[in-house]
């Protein structure tokens, strides 16, 4: 009887071994099967980290070539404001210029006022000499010539007054006018320098904003990369 349970042991201890190799063979391919799964895993996402790494780049080149376009603007803008300030100089010496002229003219006005003045007295002069004279004078005709010279300078002498005047007057206007453009062109310039300003703000808050996303990216990988070598450390 031992003989024969002996036997059947032996014959049953290689079905035990098929059987046991069979379930490591099982054991294995399900294990190659999850191996090959989870490659394809780690590589989809690799793609994928690709393909945001591209459009982050993409996006990057995009912010890039925007921020060149915004230095150019700026460089233009520069350029404009430079231009108009130079022009705003040029506006104020005008001013002062026809103010200047302006204080040319008042004090020519004056001067013929005086002037006139004293023809005038000259000629009241004259005329009661020749009032009072009752023939007394050896040429009262040359009183009466010298007169009417009078008379027509002072014409000539008012008429002069008058253009003067409008000069005056023109020079004031020219003066109000390149006065009240100058105020404008600085209001403009003000204005553009805010929006230049402005613009900078909003480039460097995207600016900003995308070395963050950028910074978030290169962690994210880091962090793939350092489980992709654990994962293959682990396999070999």
């Amino acid at each position: 009887m031992i003989e024969v349970g002996s036997r059947k042991a032996l014959e049953s201890e290689p079905f035990r071994l098929r059987q046991a190799l069979a379930e490591v063979n099982a054991a294995l391919a399900q294990q190659r099967r999850d191996n090959d799964a989870q490659e394809r895993m780690l590589r989809a996402r690799e793609d994928a980290m690709k393909t945001k790494d591209l459009e982050l780049q993409a996006s990057i080149l995009r912010f890039a070539q925007f921020l060149q376009q915004n230095e150019g603007k700026r460089s233009r803008a520069a350029r404009r404001v430079q231009e108009e300030t130079s022009a705003e100089e040029a506006a104020r010496v005008r001013a002062e210029t026809l103010a200047a002229e302006l204080r040319d003219a008042h004090s020519a006005v004056e001067t013929l006022r005086k002037e006139l003045a004293k023809i005038q007295r000259y000629q009241d002069f004259l005329v009661k000499v020749a009032q009072s004279s009752n023939g007394e004078f050896a040429t009262p005709d040359s009183i009466i010539e010298r007169h009417s010279q009078l008379q027509t300078a002072g014409s000539s002498l008012m008429r002069q007054h008058l253009a003067t005047l409008k000069e005056v007057q023109a020079c004031r206007s020219a003066a109000a006018t390149a006065s009240a453009a100058a105020r404008a062109q600085a209001q403009e310039l003000q204005s553009r320098l805010s929006g230049v300003q402005a613009s900078c703000h909003v480039a460097l808050q995207r600016a900003e904003a995308l070395q963050a996303v950028v910074d978030a990216a290169q962690a994210a990988e880091l962090v793939r990369q350092r489980d992709e070598w654990r994962v293959r450390w682990w396999d070999t």
